[in-house]
């Protein structure tokens, strides 16, 4: 206890008056302040091989020579903080462990069999207290029991403001719950060397999802649609399903090609549609750079997520953290065996594994060794050894994610994940080389002379640009692109016309993706196009409430911001479309975060 805090805990007995002058229980904030002195002192290990839940400390390694080292390691700690642990209440070298009410194992993670044995027990309720306690327990481990809100919608309905009688449903409804627990699966553990399918279903009044490998579940997903979200249409129910689960279970999937299951046929199609809405918008962040395949199943086929998504009541969530477990039940994945063997021989790698020792102890370490994969300022080394480093610069520029971009941009995207000495040299090599960029980009150089910019705008959404991208090969019938930029942020949105097009074509959708997404901008940039010049545009801003702004004739540098943007798409699309060039289509929703990734745009 602090000295000026110990008067607080005073307490008096018959044989006089005391204070503490440790922290007891008890107290207001004595859990959060116990919590935060094990997280402090374990903070170097946690969730490297420690877990720690109050005075619960989980030791995990890969084999029993590094147990032993990760077990003294932590016996240091609580010795140098003067901390103790009761040997009774130890266990060392365990293959199987019991913990949080879980019991995990090299088999997967279950529920702790004292715990449904309680429930089995537990007699039938009384009042809505009693009720409530008994909701409560199974409602713990409801991540196993597939439908469980269907079992328990019964009961639940009890615990609502006097509506608690017990009756013939409820006697069934509390026997079923009961039953389920004592069949609780096991739920298996992820294999990275080995693909996820995660199947989705969505009804009139829920989602459910399922996330598996070789058709074993190795977690249940299940939501019910609030008031808002029912109205929607089936498609875009089906697809706010894939957006949750995917969410979800993000942790498991990022670099994991992984396989998506639905009965929306549609959503196959998903990056060659038009993007009309903002939940269409959502989805492509959301699954941006994700390795992922989307494939039909037949309702009938999708029983699993078919059911959990008619699921009513309260949401299905895991109550115990899910990136926990995955922590704890990880097995190595096979890239770091391949990353390891670029470090055969490399005496670069040689020499910072020494540091990475000498640094064990610092809460801050320059350098870190865990698992075999070796990290500068929590970037992954990569020695010279194989072809690590020209997948990794392949990755990041050939493919959607990178784009083709220039030397700068692919520099900053890969420094922010990987090192290697003289990385910005070998970038440059790298794009300086490339045939598909040789092919497709201009050359730049400098403007002769002073330009004098447009103003800063002081929020998002104050300045827009406009401008067309026409003469491109016809695409799904399109075969122009309207850009709107954001000229603070450089967020824009790419939007495919047909020409002929009229002023009343481009007002709706700068009214639909503008208007509705973010509000009236106060000023608008542009050139000297018919369209921004017609009557018809002219009035319509002066309704709203716009002020244009139109470039000086024959003079694209005044407005050189969306002119470089419109270099950019056009760059990414011959790049990306180079073979096939009438399927740009595919590729321009994906272009929208080129502003984002590209620190020169």
């Amino acid at each position: 206890m602090a000295d000026h805090d110990i008067f607080k805990t005073a307490f008096r007995t018959h044989n006089g008056h005391y204070e503490f002058v440790v922290m007891p229980f008890g107290l207001t904030n004595a859990p959060a302040t116990f919590q935060t002195l094990m997280n402090n002192l374990f903070k170097p290990y946690i969730r490297q091989f420690i877990l720690v839940f109050f005075d619960d400390i989980l030791i995990y390694s890969q084999s029993m020579s590094d147990h032993v080292v990760h077990v003294s390691k932590a016996l240091q700690v609580l010795a140098d903080n003067n901390l103790f642990a009761k040997l009774s209440k130890c266990e060392f070298g365990v293959s199987q462990i019991e913990y949080l009410g879980h019991v995990i194992s090299s088999q997967g993670v279950t529920t702790d069999p004292h715990k449904i044995d309680s429930m089995v027990n537990w007699p039938i309720p009384k009042t809505v207290k009693e009720l409530r306690g008994f909701l409560g327990l199974t409602g713990y481990y409801r991540k196993f029991i597939k439908d469980y809100s269907t079992i328990a919608k019964p009961l639940t309905e009890l615990t609502r403001k006097n509506a608690f009688k017990w009756n013939t449903l409820a006697q069934q409804s509390f026997e079923n719950l009961k039953k389920a627990m004592t069949e609780a699966p096991v739920l298996v553990l992820p294999d990275y060397s080995k693909r996820f399918v995660i199947e989705t279903d969505a009804s009139a009044l829920g989602m459910g999802a399922v996330l598996m490998q070789d058709n074993k579940p190795i977690a249940y997903l299940s939501k019910s649609l609030g008031v808002k979200n029912q109205g929607l249409s089936t498609y875009e129910k089906e697809l706010l399903a894939l957006l949750t689960a995917v969410k979800k279970w993000r942790h498991y999937l990022i670099g994991q090609p992984f396989v998506i299951k639905t009965d929306q046929i549609s959503l196959k199609h998903l990056l060659e549609q038009k993007v009309h809405t903002a939940l269409q918008h959502k989805s492509l962040c959301v699954l941006l750079g994700l390795d992922y395949t989307i494939e039909y199943k037949k309702g009938k086929e999708n029983k699993a997520a078919d059911a959990l998504s008619r699921v009513q009541g309260q949401n299905w969530h895991m109550e115990l953290s899910t990136a926990d477990l995955t922590v704890v039940s990880e097995i190595l994945p096979s890239w770091i065996q391949e990353l390891t063997q670029s470090y055969t021989g490399d005496s670069w790698i040689d020499e910072l594994k020494q540091k990475a020792a000498l640094n064990s102890n610092d809460p801050n370490p320059l350098y870190t060794y865990h698992h075999g994969v070796l990290r500068f300022k929590g970037r992954i080394c990569i020695g010279n050894n194989g072809t690590w480093r020209q997948q990794v610069l392949q990755s990041l520029h050939d493919t959607s994610i990178g784009g083709h971009s220039g030397i700068n941009a692919t520099y900053h995207k890969v420094k922010k994940l990987f090192f290697w000495p003289q990385l910005k040299q070998s970038v440059h090599d790298y794009v300086i080389a490339c045939h598909t960029c040789q092919i497709n980009k201009g050359e730049h150089v400098p403007y002769p002379g002073l330009l004098q910019p447009l103003p800063i705008p002081p929020t998002a959404w104050y300045s827009v640009g406009l401008d067309f991208i026409t003469g491109l090969p016809k695409s799904q019938g399109k075969d122009v692109i309207l850009v709107i930029i954001d000229r603070l942020t450089k967020y824009g949105h790419f939007l495919s016309l047909t020409h002929p097009y009229t002023a009343a074509n481009v007002a709706q959708l700068f009214l639909d993706n503008v208007y509705k997404l973010h509000g009236i901008p106060q000023n608008l940039v542009s050139d000297r196009d018919p369209i921004f010049t017609s009557l018809f545009w002219k009035e319509l801003m002066n309704k709203i409430g716009i002020q244009l702004n139109l470039s000086t004739a024959y003079h694209p540098q005044s407005d050189g911001q969306t002119e470089r943007l419109n270099q950019c798409v056009e760059q990414y699309l011959r790049c990306m479309a180079f073979e096939q060039q009438k399927k740009w289509m595919k590729w321009l929703p994906l272009a929208i975060t080129l502003p984002s990734n590209s620190p020169w745009v």
